[in-house]
């Protein structure tokens, strides 16, 4: 709905989850969006703790450099 009326203002999206790659095609359309990915620690134990239902640390690490 918004890619159709050229939306002019900004996206912004912050997840945990690794999946928001799947819809990088989409998101690329739009003129002025932003992903960013919450990593807590970089050490998985730590953040398996911290965050029982988010991606993996490296699943994470992985999507930002699909980002770059």
């Amino acid at each position: 709905m918004l890619l159709t009326h050229d939306y002019p203002g900004r996206i912004s999206i912050l997840t945990k989850s690794s999946l928001v790659t799947r819809d990088m095609d989409l998101f690329k359309q739009f003129k002025n969006i932003e992903v960013g990915l919450t990593i807590t620690s970089t050490e998985d134990d730590i953040s398996r703790f911290m965050e029982v239902r988010a991606s993996g640390v490296k699943s994470r690490l992985h999507a930002l450099k699909e980002w770059v």
